[in-house]
């Protein structure tokens, strides 16, 4: 015990060395028996220091979470598990955080045994009932934690468990809840925690503990009552300012319970929807949008609302709740109601204004996903959007006559600022139900005739206009708007953007605007291409203007999408982006999302540049060098977006210089893991072979053999298939360079080939790589072969009978390969033909079976009964055409010389197969030919004679 003390007391200590050798020792101590019960046991020692009792019953926390379920290794015994539940329902800790830390440790023992360990409920229970303020409130306390851990199981026999201590506490709970807030209104403010705790158990119940409520079950009367005390709770805390926060903090739990029992009780809604409703009217109607005081009630409010709006106006089935809530909000008070909201909650407030002026980009930079949750401004707007899903046939033309009023009531000439704010909420209205306006409105009409006009104005004052106007047009852009007035658009942005004048939250709406119009699928790149001069560098000077990082992440990707959009056109412009890079990179050193926004700017601005793209190698080989070293913690963020830039950068090289080779090392590390970046490693592998077929093997054959070889033991034959693609390109273009470098993959595809064990597609390949290698150095498929069987000596099988095997399994995959490999095959076996070896002759005539089944294949008449005379694979490489309008990449070039070079299309088979077959009649002689030749079946020797003659 001393010692486990004296270690407690280390890891509480302040010195780091101290704490880690305690850590350590306790970490070691975790599966000796009776640890956790002298862990409780010290907790429990009221006169040791409070640091000590705290990590006790924080070790103690994290043992029952690793050990306690009996599935668990090193599970605790149940003897331990006894002493300690007998020993830890102590509801007299004065120390709150250290009484929060054992309600914890009951709850989530509870958690595991609460089928045999119900006493803990009754126990707690009577510590509830007790006189002692202190034993309520932590029994309290705990009976919070422990339905915060059954509640949140979801196994069914699980639910009817809870459902069951529902049913018998809520009751109990419910009565001591009102009597709490009895003696709270009176006037004792100290009951106000014991409000909050026991409503939070109540909460939980209540949302979980049933699946539906009738009207006279007390979960629905405690519900009924949520409702009446919300006003009640809000006028008690106007009053107090002592208990304030506690008191507000109540008022949101209340409409927290009425939030959540909308959503998971939807069913059990009708008894108090129309009150709720009518709550909530209340707020939303008498609250300003520049009113900070009761924004959270007003969020809440305004969710509930929508939210039950969307919920009970879509049923398919007619339900009571339906002629509630369209009794509740008929189509007057939905006009009203929507006439406020825009005109309170959508204008601007003095806060959003200052912020204009002092913080711009903190102002364009809104919270987005469920801001609507916590923002007011968003609630409102996300709540008036959802007004269209119920009652779109009144909301629409409630718009259209705004923005008829919008036109015709607003003399911008003479505008007041209140007025303006006005007309900036009906633009914001506008907007935001565009989807829902398609065809009520003529938007083309309405921006030509009168939003265009808007920007004839001084911008100093009527910026705020301005920028409503661009923010709106960018809502209706996919929704609707002509060409004309996209080129329109196209102009005033390009304006906006390289005014220097311009204020700066015009100018970053006007780059969201730009992102929409560029991204949208009626996109025209002709349209666009005219104002690419001037767009681009005003979005590079933006890029150097702003300072915060979300802001810059927001121009990057406008800029990487102006790149992609703009294709080989961005070269004329993208050097000021160039000299901002470098710094750009060095200042977004702690922001890994602003670097894999850099990264994917750097991977459209080298596809933009292509063939100039080596130009900026000094930029992309350290951002690529930073992004794919697994030993640089921001890989995580950087990898994809790294990969995708290192295949652009090496595609569009001209050559290997020594930077790029030295990169490569970095993509052994990632090829070890063979994750998802997998098939993108080999891709690269790839482009660097055929840039350079010569120097890449022998710098790093060898070891990328061996790596393969590793991946391959482990590796789905999809996998498989993927690294022999890359084999077979070397093989393709620089076969002495693969025989040279890749000797252990030739081994594996050698052993492969032989055992016959994988699926047909990847046999295929395995003797398509073998054919290259013979059709550049017949002998060194023998050397393979007598490497193979001095490695394998144990198998006992002869050279011969080996390569009597290969050829044999060779013969049967012919039918599995697509022509192309079937040609290989074919050159190969021709190239063979003249060498006066046993297992060649042996296999003579299924050779030249072959050869002649693959010539047929090849050839081609312009009849049905013409005979062919044609291989048709074959290319013209003089006559070959090239289309003007197709780019060509350095990648695309490479493989076209590729494909010249290779055999299949640059000669034709029957010449070949002629030749082969003089050089092995004089190598034979002519009796041992005629006798090889008398092996094949008459048909085919028919069919021979008939190509050759």
């Amino acid at each position: 015990m001393e010692n486990l003390v004296k270690a407690l007391q280390l890891a509480a200590s302040q010195n780091i060395q101290e704490v880690k050798a305690a850590e350590e020792q306790l970490k070691q101590w975790e599966t000796t028996a009776g640890f956790y019960p002298k862990l409780l046991e010290i907790f429990a020692m009221r006169h040791l220091e409070v640091n000590i009792r705290w990590i006790a019953i924080i070790c103690l926390k994290n043992g029952i979470d690793k050990y306690w379920r009996r599935v668990v290794k090193n599970c605790l015994p149940d003897d331990e598990k006894n002493f300690i539940k007998q020993n830890i329902m102590i509801f007299d800790e004065v120390t709150p955080e250290l009484a929060l830390q054992l309600s914890v440790v009951i709850g989530r023992i509870a958690r595991n045994d609460i089928k045999i360990w119900p006493q803990c409920l009754e126990v707690t229970i009577e510590a509830i009932k007790s006189t002692n303020s202190i034993n309520q409130h932590r029994g309290l306390l705990t009976l919070k934690q422990i339905v915060k851990e059954l509640a949140s199981k979801r196994l069914a026999s699980d639910r009817r468990v809870f459902h069951e201590i529902s049913s018998k506490i809520f009751e109990f709970l419910v009565e001591l809840c009102y009597s709490s807030v009895g003696r709270l209104q009176a006037g004792s403010i100290q009951e106000v925690d014991l409000c909050l705790l026991v409503t939070k158990v109540l909460r939980r119940l209540l949302i979980y503990g049933g699946k539906l409520y009738d009207e006279n079950t007390p979960q629905i009367r405690y519900v009924k009552w949520c409702v009446t005390q919300v006003p009640v709770f809000v006028e008690l805390r106007n009053k107090n300012t002592e208990k304030r926060p506690k008191l507000h903090k109540y008022v949101l739990l209340l409409m927290k319970i009425l939030t959540e029992f909308e959503e998971h009780q939807s069913g059990s809604m009708l008894p108090i929807l129309h009150d709720m409703l009518q709550l909530c009217l209340h707020y939303i109607l008498s609250n300003r949008n520049d009113c900070q005081e009761d924004s959270m009630l007003v969020i809440y409010c305004g969710n509930l609302l929508r939210s039950a709006s969307r919920t009970f106006t879509k049923l398919i089935e007619p339900n009571p709740c339906t002629d509630v809530l369209l009794n509740t909000i008929t189509v007057d008070n939905l006009k009203s109601l929507a006439y406020y909201v825009v005109m309170n909650y959508l204008p601007l407030t003095q806060t959003e204004r200052d912020e204009w002026e002092h913080d711009p980009e903190a102002y364009v930079n809104t919270e987005a996903g469920e801001s609507h949750k916590f923002l007011l401004r968003p609630c409102m707007e996300t709540f008036y959007v959802g007004l269209f899903y119920g009652f779109k046939e009144h909301m629409v033309p409630f718009v259209v006559q705004l923005v008829k009023e919008a036109s015709e009531n607003f003399n911008l000439e003479s505008i007041t600022h209140e007025d303006l704010l006005k007309l900036c909420a009906i633009y914001k209205a506008v907007g935001l139900s565009s989807y829902e306006l398609f065809g009520e409105i003529d938007f083309d009409a309405w921006f030509t005739g009168h939003l265009l006009n808007v920007f004839n104005l001084p911008s100093d004052r009527y910026a705020i206009l301005q920028q409503h106007v661009i923010w709106m047009v960018g809502e209706w852009i996919d929704v609707k708007l002509s060409k004309p007035n996209r080129i329109h658009l196209y102009r005033l942005l390009s304006v906006i953007l390289e005014s220097e004048h311009a204020d700066l939250v015009l100018k970053l709406t006007a780059c969201k605007t730009l992102r929409i119009a560029l991204d949208d699928f009626d996109f025209v790149l002709e349209d666009f291409l005219g104002f690419v001069e001037n767009v681009f560098p005003a979005l590079c000077s933006l890029l150097i203007r702003v300072e915060e990082c979300d802001t810059k992440m927001m121009v990057l990707n406008v800029i990487s999408l102006t790149i992609q959009r703009s294709g080989n056109e961005v070269h004329r412009h993208a050097q000021m982006l160039i000299q901002y890079l470098p710094q750009l990179w060095e200042l977004s050193d702690s922001h890994n999302l602003l670097r894999g926004a850099v990264v994917n700017l750097l991977h459209h601005l080298v596809k933009g540049l292509a063939g100039e793209s080596s130009k900026i190698n000094h930029i992309t080989i350290p951002v690529l060098n930073h992004s794919t070293d697994v030993n640089q913690p921001a890989h995580i963020y950087l990898l994809e977006d790294g990969l995708e830039l290192w295949q652009a950068v090496i595609s569009n090289a001209p050559t290997l210089n020594p930077d790029l080779l030295t990169l490569y090392g970095n993509l052994f590390a990632l090829l070890e893991r063979a994750s998802e970046t997998l098939e993108s490693c080999l891709a690269i592998t790839r482009s660097y072979i055929l840039i350079d077929c010569q120097t890449f093997p022998q710098e790093y054959g060898v070891k990328l053999s061996q790596c393969f070889h590793e991946l391959a033991q482990n590796m789905k034959e999809t996998g498989t298939l993927s690294i022999v693609a890359v084999f077979k390109v070397i093989s393709q273009v620089q076969p002495s360079a693969f025989f040279n470098s890749f000797q252990v993959s030739i081994l594996d595809i050698f052993d492969a080939s032989l055992k016959d064990e994988n699926y047909p597609i990847l046999m295929s390949q395995y003797f398509t790589i073998l054919a290259y290698l013979v059709v550049s150095q017949p002998e060194s498929l023998f050397q393979v072969g007598r490497s193979y069987c001095e490695l394998n000596a144990s198998i006992g099988s002869s050279y011969e009978e080996l390569m009597g095997r290969l050829f044999d399994v060779w013969f049967e995959k012919m039918d599995c390969m697509s022509l192309e490999d079937k040609k290989v095959s074919a050159i190969a076996f021709a190239s063979l033909l003249p060498l006066k070896i046993s297992f060649i002759g042996e296999r003579f005539a299924l050779m030249l079976d072959s050869c002649v089944n693959v010539l047929y294949e090849l050839q081609r008449g312009d009849g049905e009964d013409e005979q062919p005379s044609q291989d048709s694979l074959v290319i013209d490489w003089a006559n070959e055409s090239i289309d003007p309008n197709e780019p060509q990449s350095y990648e695309s070039i490479r493989e076209k010389k590729m494909m010249s070079q290779d055999c299949v299309y640059n000669f034709h088979l029957l010449p070949y197969l002629k030749e082969k077959l003089q050089q092995t009649k004089s190598a034979y002689g002519e009796q041992l030919f005629n006798e090889a030749m008398s092996t094949l079946d008459s048909a085919v020797a028919k069919q021979l004679m008939t190509l050759i003659s």
